[in-house]
């Protein structure tokens, strides 16, 4: 049943809170659930093994050769694929949630799976809706701040066999889900949502690429699922609204740096640069941003092109484990651009894959250095949610890159603070915001 009007007017932006936080996604840490991420691991975890033994052998693929020497054998490991228990957050939620303290996070960004409230057409798991309630309401409990995800790439078995996002009955069925979800959370006055994650990877892997289990390879399907991505947020912005005019809506985007290789085609590599970020603009930004009341951002790639090689970053410059360029600067860069439009700007994800914790303290310290001095400098920048608070399932990737504060012992569950959590925690204590 839909209410008749909001519970209060709409104050979502004119909080003075500056989010401090992590974020995390429901089929990568929670464990145990069924949809076509699951399926598709079982079905393909030794073709996986297969593909990335061959593609990530050093000389041969884009991994590092420190990253080869130390995760050949589990990248050869068919069960490095599967998600199976994840982290077992569905059962650990209260622990981590006190790790979250630990730190002295004020943010937590966690996601709903649809399949869990739905795992058939009309079948609410009203078990499952109520613990999700449950999750949140600690969070609060402990002075912490809900950031919830709607769909972060995973899908039910029941749409996908439908046809997934390019049947535009999808829409229809998550518009009602996101309604039973609204419902269900109505009364908690204070909760930032980001509808979907990351779209424009959602629609590279599956459609583009056909490398995610999710859609058809076609450029025909990757317009059809665009295209109704976008009616899906904006039904489900007014739906959030409609409920409770307090929460603030988003849909988080991904965005990567383009920079111009210096040398004797500049001028036409930055008008490369600035196309292929443009281009980036126009795919989810622009369409959506009159129903954004927060721009909700994520960056992990920096790259730097040329007309004579497309991607020609210095070979000095870092990476993480998983081959992608650090440039601690770069998020920064993407934030004062996207404060022009006049709202506030969050960071809902930004991190490394480094297993061993030896540049992931630098890679926070240098970031957050430039990120609050541009805020100093009149950036709209509300809040920085680092990727992410435990190591988790690294989709096709699997088990073998570990972007987490806390390690995890998957034998055992068992979490252990980096040392890079600690740097991450003092420059929060001596943040001042």
């Amino acid at each position: 049943m839909m209410p008749q009007k909001s519970r209060q007017a709409d104050n979502s932006q004119s909080s003075d809170v500056f989010y401090w936080g992590a974020s995390t996604a429901a089929h990568q840490i929670e464990g145990g659930n069924n949809n076509d991420w699951s399926r598709f691991e079982q079905a393909d975890a030794v073709r996986l093994s297969k593909k990335f033994t061959k593609e990530s052998a050093y000389g041969n693929g884009s991994l590092p050769e420190e990253s080869w020497r130390n995760f050949h054998e589990q990248i050869a490991n068919p069960e490095n694929y599967i998600s199976g228990d994840g982290v077992d957050f569905w059962h650990t939620w209260k622990q981590d949630i006190k790790l979250l303290h630990e730190l002295g996070l004020n943010s937590f960004r966690l996601s709903i799976e649809w399949s869990r409230i739905f795992p058939t057409p009309g079948d609410l798991n009203i078990a499952a809706l109520k613990k999700y309630v449950q999750i949140v309401r600690e969070l609060q409990k402990n002075n912490i701040h809900p950031f919830i995800t709607l769909h972060h790439f995973t899908n039910p078995l029941w749409v996908v066999d439908a046809g997934g996002w390019e049947n535009p009955e999808t829409a229809r069925h998550f518009a009602e889900y996101v309604e039973v979800i609204a419902t269900a959370f109505e009364a908690i006055d204070d909760i930032h949502w980001c509808i979907f994650n990351e779209p424009e990877v959602y629609i590279l892997m599956n459609c583009v690429q056909g490398s995610w289990p999710s859609e058809r390879k076609s450029l025909r399907a990757a317009l059809k699922v665009r295209k109704n991505f976008i009616g899906a947020h904006k039904t489900a912005y007014g739906i959030l609204k409609k409920y409770n005019g307090n929460w603030a809506a988003s849909t988080s985007l991904n965005m990567a740096t383009v920079r111009p290789k210096k040398n004797i085609f500049l001028p036409i590599n930055w008008m490369i640069a600035r196309t292929l970020y443009l281009a980036q603009m126009r795919l989810f930004m622009r369409p959506l941003r009159k129903h954004l009341d927060f721009i909700a951002i994520q960056q992990y790639m920096d790259n730097v092109v040329s007309l004579h090689k497309q991607f020609q970053n210095p070979p000095t410059q870092p990476r993480s484990d998983l081959g992608w360029y650090l440039n601690p600067n770069s998020i920064a860069e993407l934030v004062q651009d996207l404060s022009r439009y006049g709202k506030p700007v969050i960071v809902t994800e930004h991190g490394l894959a480094d297993a061993n914790d030896t540049r992931r303290a630098w890679y926070i310290e240098e970031s957050l250095s430039n990120l609050l001095e541009n805020k100093r400098s009149g950036s709209q920048l509300a809040g920085y949610l680092h990727w992410s608070l435990l190591d988790n399932f690294e989709w096709e990737m699997g088990w073998w890159p570990q972007f987490g504060l806390y390690a995890v012992d998957r034998k055992t569950q068992a979490r252990s603070k980096r040392a890079s959590a600690t740097t991450y925690a003092d420059i929060i204590k001596n943040s001042q915001l």
